[in-house]
């Protein structure tokens, strides 16, 4: 089934194209509809089309701007025009992208279904025009390596490629178009100049994917190497790339091994170079990273407040760069354990914090996501900045309240059997955060603050009031009087020589 893609501006004439065609007689499907250009290009970017029925006269991004970038893009698409309009300078564009043909409206349904038909014709002499090479033949059996019918090629051309070795190497772009697609038209041109037979192809569902698939003299693999790690380069300055080159293989049964060899190889990420073999990552195939701080550390750090937001950025940044190649999912998984110790720290500091809150949606799900060093440093210094911005937002707000609250029952009730791990639990904070910050805001810890409230308001009862000493422990909650008065005259014992000084 070949994939269409209708572009109409006027809805009314976009539906009745697409009810007018034959889809199943004609082996064809609706893959996407676009209103104009500009949401035809996105359509492609996303997925593959076969034949593309467009308009001309469209706003936004007409048929004639739509038609230049695909030719510029090398989209290879079969290209039927639309238009009620003899303007040459439409035509002409259309007779420059290589359009397949076209239709003045207002449409014959019988005339359109019989341009698709032939257009339909076409696409599948391609298909059998690309079967017709070895190479083009076997890569498209991998869907299904195991079945006879890749077993049979394999036997047939294995007299054909005696003498030969098998490597593939695959390419993954940060981007997909259009530059996924320059770099697709570049690495064809540079093809032309392999020192050994090559085929380029895209693969999977994206157009961020590509492999080369090789054959080479047993000797020519130093040679070989040397072209791919200088392919690599001048490609990375189209856009940034990653390329994985799998071991060499004998036998043309082994293409679904190289090929699989050289899917794992991008899954690592050496920040240097773009161009990594097989042999140099296998043996870190599953490996784990250990997490570059653990949460008795991160704990004590965060009563430090944001300045410790950058020094965790370097310590996380730091852990990976030891590593001289980066396996992904490893990576992937260190910073969903980080984050997740980083959020449950923060709550047992007292501050309630839910990342993925913060973040506008699951972490986990972005950090899954990441491919590219680049992006984990991006991910990493926004979750942090995010997490700080909270953190720092709650000490000024919520904790200096309840301290307002602490202070005035300790001003009003000191005689009571108070402590501040009570005030912890009463306002679910963190007893350790707690007392750093009752020392911030008061200068004195909380033992030395509801001293000098008892002490003072002792004295008032004494030397005031005419208590005794025996009568006033109760009074400023102390259940032993003898132990009261030992520290009374104690504390201000202390106090007379600290005035005298």
């Amino acid at each position: 089934m070949y994939r269409v893609l209708v572009v109409e501006d006027e809805a009314l004439i976009r539906q009745g194209l697409i009810q007018s065609i034959h889809w199943d007689s004609l082996g064809l499907i609706l893959a996407a509809e676009a209103e104009n250009g500009a949401q035809a290009l996105e359509i492609l970017d996303q997925m593959a089309i076969d034949i593309v029925l467009t308009d001309m006269r469209m706003p936004v991004c007409d048929g004639r701007t739509m038609l230049q970038e695909m030719e510029r893009r090398g989209l290879n698409c079969e290209i039927i025009v639309l238009s009620e309009y003899t303007d040459f300078a439409y035509m002409h564009q259309a007779i420059h992208a290589h359009v397949f043909d076209y239709l003045l409206k207002p449409v014959d349904p019988a005339n359109l279904n019989a341009l698709l038909q032939k257009a339909a014709y076409k696409l599948d002499e391609k298909t059998t025009d690309l079967f017709e090479d070895p190479l083009s033949l076997l890569f498209h059996s991998l869907s299904d390596p195991t079945n006879a019918h890749f077993l049979a090629l394999c036997h047939k051309y294995e007299q054909t490629f005696t003498g030969k070795s098998l490597l593939v190497c695959c390419i993954q772009t940060r981007e997909e178009t259009p530059k996924a697609s320059s770099l697709f038209l570049a690495l064809k041109h540079q093809l032309q100049n392999a020192p050994y037979e090559s085929r380029i192809f895209s693969y999977g569902e994206s157009r961020k994917h590509f492999c080369i698939l090789s054959l080479l003299p047993v000797s020519g693999e130093t040679a070989y190497m040397v072209w791919l790690q200088k392919i690599s380069q001048l490609l990375n300055v189209i856009t940034p790339i990653r390329m994985g080159c799998s071991r060499i293989k004998s036998s043309l049964r082994e293409l679904p091994e190289a090929m699989a060899e050289a899917k794992t190889t991008l899954q690592f990420i050496r920040r240097s170079k773009p161009f990594l073999r097989y042999q140099q990552v296998q043996n870190k195939i599953h490996s784990s990273l250990p997490s570059p701080i653990n949460e008795s550390q991160l704990t004590n750090l965060l009563f430090r407040g944001r300045e410790v937001s950058q020094e965790l950025y370097r310590t996380v940044l730091n852990a990976l760069d030891q590593q001289e190649v980066l396996y992904l999912p490893a990576v992937r998984h260190m910073l969903s354990v980080f984050t997740l110790s980083l959020e449950r720290c923060c709550q047992k500091t007292g501050r309630n914090t839910n990342i993925s809150a913060l973040m506008g949606g699951s972490y986990l799900d972005k950090i899954n996501q990441l491919e590219w060093y680049s992006d984990l440093c991006v991910f990493l210094q926004d979750m942090l900045d995010r997490t700080f911005s909270s953190l720092e937002s709650q000490d000024s707000s919520c904790t200096e309240s309840v301290l307002r609250q602490v202070l005035q029952t300790v001003q009003t009730q000191y005689m009571e059997d108070l402590s501040l791990i009570s005030f912890s639990q009463k306002y679910h904070i963190n007893y350790i955060y707690l007392s750093r910050r009752f020392k911030e805001y008061t200068g004195e810890t909380f033992t030395n603050y509801l001293m000098q409230i008892r002490m003072n308001k002792a004295r008032q009862f004494i030397e005031q009031d005419g208590f005794s000493e025996k009568d006033t422990a109760p009074l400023v909650g102390y259940s032993n009087p003898y132990y009261f008065i030992s520290s009374y005259q104690k504390y201000f014992r202390q106090e007379d020589k600290k005035n005298e000084k």
